[in-house]
């Protein structure tokens, strides 16, 4: 919308903290403004990352308890890195933090909660409720931030910090390496539920 001033770069004046305890605080110099727009059905639409800036895969395997922050780490995160080699080709994939959304946990975004659910994964971060505003998570000026960061000793809040100690995930003579060349921050979503999602679908802006 003309009426919303969009920037690729960060300016400082619009931001959201994130908690020691994975929660996001609620955005600071934001006004919020409702715009309308039509919403058409992405499982048909073929989209890639290349072309779209989303992609819609299949995948089959045998779940996890996605509330037990150790099944997350050892096996799903092994998983997600293997499904994102195998779909952008990359020769190396890192997973460095996840989330678990549900309707049933109440914040700023979702004032009405539905239904019990664990509110916090076991020996992990708490549960979050759906993102309900358009964003993006990365700019041009946090993407390479995040990147340096994670060659740098993990932060209290930081998802590996209880696997990885001081140790950065990524060494930073490969960091200055990979800031010179091809990387994308690339996030991966599924439904952990048995059933369809009923309600708070995502939806992906294209590209």
């Amino acid at each position: 919308s003309a009426q919303v001033p969009c920037s690729l770069t960060s300016t400082g004046k619009v931001y959201v903290d994130r908690a020691t305890t994975g929660s996001d605080t609620e955005p600071v110099g934001l006004d919020e403004l409702a715009v309308k727009v039509p919403v058409y059905n992405a499982r048909i639409a073929q989209a890639t990352l290349d072309d779209n800036g989303f992609q819609l895969v299949k995948h089959r395997w045998d779940h996890v308890d996605y509330y037990d922050e150790e099944q997350l780490l050892q096996t799903y995160y092994p998983e997600v890195c293997a499904l994102i080699k195998r779909v952008t080709g990359a020769k190396k994939v890192l997973a460095f933090d996840h989330n678990i959304r549900t309707s049933a946990v109440a914040s700023w975004m979702n004032k009405s909660a539905e239904g019990p659910v664990p509110k916090q994964i076991k020996k992990g971060n708490a549960v979050q409720s759906p993102a309900t505003v358009v964003h993006n998570d990365y700019t041009m000026t946090s993407a390479p931030l995040r990147l340096q960061l994670l060659s740098q000793p993990p932060k209290a809040n930081d998802t590996l910090a209880k696997v990885l100690g001081q140790t950065p995930l990524i060494a930073p003579e490969e960091s200055s390496e990979l800031m010179k060349g091809r990387w994308a921050m690339v996030n991966l979503w599924r439904n952990i539920s048995e059933h369809p999602v009923q309600d708070m679908p995502l939806a992906m802006c294209d590209s």
